[in-house]
């Protein structure tokens, strides 16, 4: 019931604050994104589908006289329209300053780099504490150790590979750079944005961000977004000598699944080696099983004796892993936790997507392998 309830106020939520943002648009469409609903990957995948991260040190930084930082032209854009608003404000034609703080900058790029790897070793931390505290629990080896760590994954109910919670709700607008936000409310709550739509104002505000190429949030009013594709923020890209979204993504961004195989290797080389160094020795068992068929269709089974044998659990080293896997042992681990993070797929698809990917991975040339890597982004992003 009460899901039902939060379900049905959020969709008259959407209705009235769009209607809201119609009454206000002088002309054309109305100035906001639905980064919920409309376009939830907005700024995360590229023209042409593929899942992209910020070049960060290719943003500007010192955004609003602290270390925020954005994509350069967001952040031209930005600054022209806080002068903008300044000046009228300077002149009474205005008073929105009052209902934004002056239009002082407190959030813009969120970076998700360092929030997926400290949630990524939670995950190998709890696969790690699993296997301690199960009966008999041991992995033998770092081959072992990725093995079970896939079939853990299978039985997880949240992402575990960067590019899939990149591309989830756990990570918003501001990991793209190209955001601001003048307050740190939560979105989540729809009462805290009567405020801004209540304001005689609020139309002045909408219009002023278009002008500069920018969108209001229309989950969150106090954050724009930039519109790639409006006619102001063109002029912006031009600066930059960028001709189109495309050329943006090409210049700017990379590749999320670059990350995303360097990140994997790190992750699971650094979980086996948490677990190797409280763990260097463990024990194995044996049976000897003797089988008594009691009836047609039932197998009972009497041990006869059990035997114990104490094993090492071996290091496993950086230089081991590139000795053993490298880039094409990389390809497969990786492949292995998507397909075990993906719940649904159609066997003959990816059977071929499967004997394609083994052949390129099993070349040796780094072509190769760079070709193995596309494909796979390919695959699972068309199957997500």
């Amino acid at each position: 019931m009460r899901t039902r309830r939060l379900y049905g106020g959020r969709r008259y939520y959407n209705q009235k604050a769009k209607e809201l943002f119609a009454k206000v648009s002088s002309a054309g469409a109305p100035n906001y994104i639905d980064l919920w609903d409309h376009v939830p990957l907005y700024g995360k995948v590229s023209p042409t589908g593929q899942a992209m991260i910020p070049e960060e040190n290719l943003m500007r930084y010192n955004l609003g006289g602290s270390n925020l930082a954005a994509m350069p032209w967001v952040y031209e854009a930005v600054i022209d329209f806080q002068q903008y608003i300044n000046r009228a404000n300077t002149h009474g034609r205005t008073d929105l300053n009052t209902l934004f703080g002056d239009f002082r900058i407190v959030t813009s790029y969120n970076s998700p780099f360092a929030d997926y790897l400290n949630r990524g070793m939670n995950i190998i931390a709890a696969f790690n504490e699993k296997i301690y505290t199960t009966a008999n629990g041991v992995v033998e080896s770092f081959d072992d150790y990725v093995r079970q760590f896939v079939r853990y994954v299978g039985n997880l109910t949240e992402p575990f590979t960067f590019v899939n919670y990149f591309l989830s709700p756990k990570v918003g607008i501001p990991a793209t750079g190209l955001t601001v936000a003048f307050d740190t409310l939560d979105a989540n709550d729809d009462s805290v944005k009567n405020k801004y739509f209540q304001n005689p104002e609020f139309d002045k505000y909408v219009q002023s961000a278009a002008n500069f190429g920018l969108r209001v949030d229309l989950h969150a009013p106090w954050r724009l977004v930039a519109d790639l594709n409006s006619k102001p923020m063109g002029a912006y890209l031009l600066r930059h000598n960028i001709p189109s979204v495309e050329a943006l993504f090409e210049r700017y961004y990379t590749r999320a699944i670059d990350y995303e195989i360097s990140a994997v290797a790190h992750m699971i080389l650094r979980g086996y080696g948490d677990y190797q160094s409280q763990h260097q020795f463990g024990i194995i068992k044996e049976y000897c099983i003797s089988p008594n068929v009691q009836f047609t269709n039932t197998l009972t089974m009497e041990v006869l004796s059990e035997k114990q044998h104490l094993i090492e659990i071996p290091e496993y080293t950086k230089q081991n892993f590139r000795d053993n896997y490298g880039l094409p042992g990389t390809l497969r681990i990786l492949e292995a936790l998507k397909r075990a993070e993906q719940r649904k797929s159609n066997p003959k698809t990816y059977r071929r997507f499967k004997e394609q990917f083994d052949r390129l991975t099993g070349r040796p040339e780094l072509e190769a392998q760079m070709a193995a890597a596309t494909l796979l982004e390919q695959y699972y992003m068309k199957n997500r």
